[in-house]
């Protein structure tokens, strides 16, 4: 799968007094559009049904913000930090994120599409109710994550750490492994596994899901 990179201006704006943004966009109920936002702290704040679009956030916390319908559409977001976050109903749409941290966020009822994860943190990420369509996730950990009647589509996983990760009535079909660790993945209900690609040492681990013991 090769996706398009985000479309982003050669010349970015940059992000002046971030909040007065914030609220601003707030108010006018308008985008922020065209900005760069370089070691913004929005720890704990109010971004809910915010929209960024077509732009660079670097080195930026959202951690504990509430991020409802918060939106990222055509943006380049690297080392930024949305641990703990409520992202609920958000949408990131040909994004690319790099090195970022999302780990314990919630990411129920999301849409994810056309974006690209690569080297971040995603542990115990909650993406009950998600849908991920044409997404590529490289070289990220998504330690015992939540995926609980997910959408999976075109969904491009490599060199990625899934170990404990929950995959509770999300069918997995088409859906390549082979190239992740996997140890006690939990697959419910293990019919779910029809159509999924391993490699041998991961059919082993899933041979556990239907209380086969291999001698």
């Amino acid at each position: 799968m090769t996706l398009k990179p985000p479309t982003i201006p050669a010349q970015l704006l940059p992000a002046q007094s971030p909040l007065d943004l914030l609220q601003t966009a707030r108010e006018e109920e308008s985008e922020l559009r065209g900005l760069h936002f370089l070691n913004v702290d929005l720890t704990g704040q109010d971004l809910s049904r915010l929209c960024f679009r077509q732009s660079v956030l670097e080195r930026c916390r959202f951690s504990g913000c509430d991020g409802y319908k918060l939106e990222f559409v055509d943006c380049r977001l690297r080392s930024c930090d949305f641990s703990g976050s409520d992202l609920r109903d958000g949408y990131f749409g040909s994004c690319s994120l790099e090195s970022c941290r999302l780990t314990g966020a919630s990411l129920r009822g999301a849409a994810l599409r056309k974006s690209t994860f690569v080297g971040c943190r995603m542990e115990s990420v909650d993406f009950e109710d998600a849908t991920l369509t044409q997404l590529e996730i490289l070289d990220s950990c998504l330690r015992e994550s939540l995926f609980f009647d997910s959408k999976l589509k075109n969904l491009s996983l490599q060199q990625t750490d899934l170990c404990g990760a929950r995959f509770l009535q999300t069918p997995l079909a088409r859906l390549d492994l082979s190239d992740c660790t996997i140890d006690g993945i939990q697959i419910l209900p293990p019919a779910n596994v029809k159509g999924v690609t391993v490699n041998d040492w991961q059919a082993a681990e899933l041979v556990k899901l239907f209380d086969v013991i291999v001698k």
